[in-house]
C-alpha cells in the first residue's frame, strides 16, 4: 500500500466562515456535554484534600480522612489538581469546578479540532472531532483526570512532528520529543497520565523496530525507522524518569500498582472495570468511533503506520479492559486515525461512483457538513439538557444551581448532614458510611473520620473485604460479628436495603430517614447505636426526623 498523491483527494478549500462555524459547533456541543450530570464521587475528598495541602503547605503521604485506617500510606499523585480545584471552588463555589471542566475540555477539542483542519481538511475534522466529543461523553467529570485529556492531545501531536522530521532525517528531528520531559514532569502532579505516555512511546518504538526489519529484509533503506525507534523508546523511559519529579518520588507509581493487585479494589471502581461493564447508552459514542477507526485502517489506501497502529491498537485494547481508558481512545484515534478514515471514505466514494473523485463544488460540501452539523447540535442539546434540568433543585440556574446539577448534588447526603448538624450530633462519632458518599461526609463533616471512601488504595486489605461483606452479603448472613468488631455508633447510607438490615439489627434505631423521592434523588438513611448516652438525641431525631411528619406518598 503506498501513499496517495496530494491531488488523489480532493483538499477543499476551507473558508474562513465555515472555520468560525465548526468552531462554534464544537465549542457548543463540548459545553452540552459537560451539563451531563455525574456523580463524582471523588471530587468532595479532592477539595478538602486541596483545601488541607495548601493549610499544611505539603502533599499527604498518610491518611487522616478515615478511623479505621488512620496513618495508612496515601499516595496522591493528582495533589497539584486538587489545589487547583480548590482555589476555584474557594472562589466561585461548584460553579467555578465546572468552569474549569468546561475550561479544560474546550481546550482538548480546540488542540484536536484545528489539528485536524491541517490534517484532513474541513469536513473530516468536523466529523472526527465530533466522533472524539462524542465518545467522551460519559466522562467529562470535574476530576483531575482533565488534566490528561489536554496533555495527551499536545504530546500525540509532538510526537508526530518529532517522527516525521526523524524520518526526513533533519538534525533537530529528535529533539522535538525532548519536550515531554518537561510536560510529564508538570504532567504527573495533576495525574498519573504520563504512565500511559510512556506506555504509548514505547509501543511506537516497538512498531517502528518492527518497520526497520521488514524494510531491512527487503533491502531497503530502515535508518528511519531505527531513529524513530531509539528516540521514542529513550523518550518513554524518561517520561519515566520525569514522571518522579514529585514530592513522592518514584512511590508516585505505587498505588497504581498497588490498586491492580486487589481483585476487590478494583471491582470497586468503575473506571477499572471493563468497557462491556458500561450501559450501552453510555458508552455507544466509543462503539461508533471504533467502528469508524478500523474501517478506516481497513480500506484506507495511505500506507499504513505499523507504531501508529499498534499505539490505536493499545489504547483500543486498555478501553475494553478499562472504561477509563475510553477518553483516552478518543483523543488517540482522532489524531492518529483520521487521515486513515478520509482516505478510507474518499476510495468508497471512488468505487460506488465507478470514476475518480472530481473537485466539483466545496463550498457546498461545506454548506452540507454545516447544515448537518446544526441538526446534530439540536439533537445533542435534547440528549443532555433534559438529564441537567432533571438535577436543577432549590437553586435553580442560579451560577450555584448549575454547579450543584452537573455534579448530582442530588445524590449525597446533603440534607442528612444538616440534619445531623442541626439535631448537635456528637463529634468523632465512629461512621459506618457508603463508600460513595464518603468523600461527601469528608468535605462536608471535615471534623468527622469515615469509615471509607472512594480511595480504594487506602482501605486494600481488611476493610474492604468486611466493607464488601456487609454491604453486599447474602441476606442470611449475619452482619453482628462484622459490626461488633468496628464498634460503630452511626450509620449513614444511601442504601435502603443496608438501612433496613441495621434497623433489624438489635441496638440500632433509625433516626433519619428521607421520603421516597420525585426525580433524580437518593435517599439517605442514618441510624445511631442505642446506647445511654445517645439515649435523649435518639429522642429527639425521631421527633423531628421528616419521614414521621412527611406525607405518605
Amino acid at each position: 500500500m503506498t501513499d496517495i498523491p496530494s491531488d488523489d483527494i480532493p483538499s477543499p478549500r476551507t473558508t474562513s466562515r465555515a472555520v468560525l462555524a465548526g468552531t462554534i459547533i464544537v465549542v457548543i456541543v463540548t459545553v452540552l456535554l459537560c451539563l451531563i450530570p455525574f456523580a463524582s464521587a471523588d471530587l468532595f475528598w479532592q477539595l478538602r484534600a486541596g483545601h488541607d495541602i495548601l493549610s499544611t503547605g505539603h502533599a499527604p503521604h498518610a491518611d487522616s480522612y478515615s478511623w479505621i485506617n488512620h496513618g495508612t500510606r496515601w499516595v496522591a499523585p493528582e495533589w497539584l489538581s486538587f489545589v487547583v480545584f480548590w482555589l476555584v471552588y474557594r472562589a466561585s463555589g461548584f460553579f467555578g469546578t465546572w468552569m474549569l471542566m468546561v475550561a479544560l475540555a474546550l481546550t482538548t477539542a480546540m488542540i484536536v479540532w484545528f489539528r485536524l483542519l491541517r490534517r484532513v481538511g474541513f469536513v473530516f475534522a468536523l466529523v472526527m472531532a465530533n466522533l472524539m466529543l462524542l465518545a467522551m461523553a460519559s466522562f467529562f467529570q470535574e476530576r483531575p483526570y482533565l488534566f490528561t485529556y489536554v496533555f495527551l492531545a499536545v504530546s500525540l501531536i509532538v510526537v508526530i512532528r518529532a517522527r516525521e522530521n526523524m524520518f526526513k532525517g533533519l538534525p533537530s528531528g529528535g529533539g522535538g520529543l525532548l519536550w515531554l520531559i518537561p510536560i510529564c514532569a508538570l504532567w504527573t502532579n495533576l495525574h498519573q497520565g504520563g504512565l500511559a505516555l510512556a506506555g504509548l512511546l514505547v509501543t511506537w518504538a516497538i512498531g517502528d523496530g518492527i518497520s526497520a526489519i521488514l524494510r531491512r529484509r527487503k533491502n531497503e533503506d530502515a535508518g528511519g525507522y531505527v531513529r524513530q525507534a531509539l528516540a521514542l523508546a529513550a523518550s518513554g523511559a524518561g517520561c519515566l524518569v520525569a514522571g518522579m519529579a514529585s514530592p513522592y518520588g518514584w512511590g508516585v507509581y505505587w498505588n497504581v500498582i498497588y490498586t491492580l493487585q486487589d481483585r476487590i479494589a478494583m471491582s470497586m471502581v468503575q473506571e477499572w472495570r471493563p468497557v462491556t461493564s458500561a450501559p450501552v447508552t453510555t458508552v455507544w459514542g466509543f462503539y461508533l468511533l471504533a467502528a469508524v477507526v478500523i474501517c478506516g485502517y481497513i480500506w484506507t489506501r495511505r500506507q499504513r503506520d505499523i507504531g501508529e497502529m499498534l499505539v490505536v491498537a493499545a489504547l483500543l485494547a486498555e478501553s475494553v479492559l478499562h472504561l477509563r481508558n475510553v477518553s483516552l481512545f478518543a483523543i488517540g484515534s482522532a489524531v492518529l486515525a483520521s487521515p486513515h478514515v478520509a482516505s478510507a471514505w474518499e476510495e468508497w466514494r471512488r468505487r460506488l461512483a465507478g470514476k475518480p473523485v472530481t473537485q466539483t463544488a466545496p463550498v457546498n460540501r461545506q454548506l452540507l457538513a454545516l447544515g448537518l452539523g446544526l441538526v446534530y447540535v439540536i439533537g445533542v442539546a435534547r440528549i443532555c439538557l433534559p438529564q441537567f434540568i432533571d438535577q436543577i433543585d432549590v437553586n435553580g440556574y442560579s451560577r450555584e444551581g448549575i454547579g450543584e446539577a452537573v455534579i448530582g448534588l442530588n445524590w449525597f447526603p446533603s440534607k442528612a448532614v444538616d440534619f445531623m448538624q442541626g439535631e448537635g450530633f456528637p463529634s468523632h462519632l465512629r461512621i459506618f458510611n457508603d463508600y460513595n458518599i464518603g468523600g461527601f461526609l469528608i468535605f462536608r463533616l471535615p471534623e468527622e473520620p469515615v469509615f471509607v471512601d472512594s480511595r480504594a488504595d487506602v482501605y486494600i486489605g481488611r476493610t474492604l473485604n468486611d466493607y464488601t461483606a456487609l454491604v453486599y452479603g447474602s441476606p442470611s448472613d449475619n452482619p453482628l460479628d462484622i459490626i461488633n468488631h468496628y464498634d460503630f455508633d452511626c450509620v449513614i447510607t444511601t442504601d435502603g436495603n443496608l438501612a433496613q438490615r441495621f434497623a433489624l439489627t438489635p441496638g440500632w434505631q433509625l433516626v433519619y430517614g428521607e421520603p421516597p423521592p420525585n426525580g433524580p434523588r437518593a435517599r439517605t438513611f442514618v441510624l445511631l447505636r442505642t446506647r445511654p448516652e445517645y439515649r435523649d438525641l435518639i429522642a429527639c431525631c425521631v421527633r423531628d426526623c421528616e419521614i414521621f411528619h412527611a406525607p405518605q406518598q
